[in-house]
């Protein structure tokens, strides 16, 4: 591969996380097809199977205004991944003005559209990827139902607190499906 010039660099930081815990599901399954549990590696998480072999695993999208275990919704998973993307863990606030580490590469400053995205998907690694892409495009994305072509359902909380989601994903909201 070459890259433009010897100072271009690629950083997989959007997907790494996600990547380690879809490899990390893959090898237990391969170890034990009937294994169950999850994978949380710092909020992307994997599902490797459903609770005691049939129940959902019941995970808390987190309130980005709140401490970290204020809850803004209640999803169930039996299988999948969820990985949320958000300006609350990494920042820093100076004269008032929140910085935080996902980047708009066309101005260079933070991304403020959102607080949140939430992506739910078969694998960790795509549901990575998407929640930093979504997390940036902010109102740019035109068409958020259009992104479940892609396998994912969407769940973003806005810098004023709106709430924006895929219709498929109030599927997730209910515990008995």
């Amino acid at each position: 591969m070459s890259l433009l010039n010897d100072k271009t660099q690629i950083d997989l930081g959007g997907i790494a996380k996600g990547y380690a815990v879809d490899m990390a599901i893959q090898k237990i399954k391969d170890l034990d097809p009937n294994a169950t549990g999850f994978i949380d590696a710092g909020g992307d998480i994997g599902i490797i199977g459903p609770k005691f072999g049939r129940f959902a695993w019941s995970i808390g999208i987190r309130d980005p205004d709140g401490g970290p275990y204020d809850i803004k919704e209640r999803v169930y998973l039996k299988e999948g991944a969820i990985v949320t993307s958000g300006n609350y863990e990494r920042y820093f606030i100076k004269d008032g003005v929140r910085y935080h580490h996902l980047i708009d590469p066309k101005t260079g400053y933070p991304a403020n559209y959102y607080k949140s995205v939430t992506i739910i998907s078969d694998n960790a690694m795509k549901a990575d990827a998407m929640a930093t892409a979504i997390f940036i495009l902010g109102d740019k994305l035109i068409g958020l139902d259009s992104m479940t072509r892609y396998g994912i359902q969407v769940y973003g909380i806005t810098s004023d607190d709106k709430i924006i989601k895929t219709t498929g994903f109030d599927y997730y909201l209910k515990e008995e499906r």
